[in-house]
């Protein structure tokens, strides 16, 4: 399946989500653990950022994500 990139009608910049479920139902980013939405054909479509590693950073308009760790649940 592709990854959706671009609008998605319904939420606009700036929306919030309470938590991961809420942004995967709203299809603002639908994978519920992985960090990063996307694929190696069409790029990703949405980078979730937690602040769980330190060396990972957002900065507004570049994000510098260095770590993608698979859960064991």
């Amino acid at each position: 399946m592709p990854t959706r990139l671009g609008n998605i009608p319904g939420n606009p910049v700036g929306t919030t989500y309470a938590d991961r479920r809420a942004l995967s139902l709203a299809g603002m980013h639908p994978p519920r653990f992985a960090g990063i939405y996307g694929n190696q054909h069409d790029g990703a479509g949405s980078i979730v950022h937690n602040g769980a590693y330190e060396d990972n950073m957002d900065l507004g308009t570049v994000i510098y994500y260095a770590k993608e760790e698979h859960l064991q649940m």
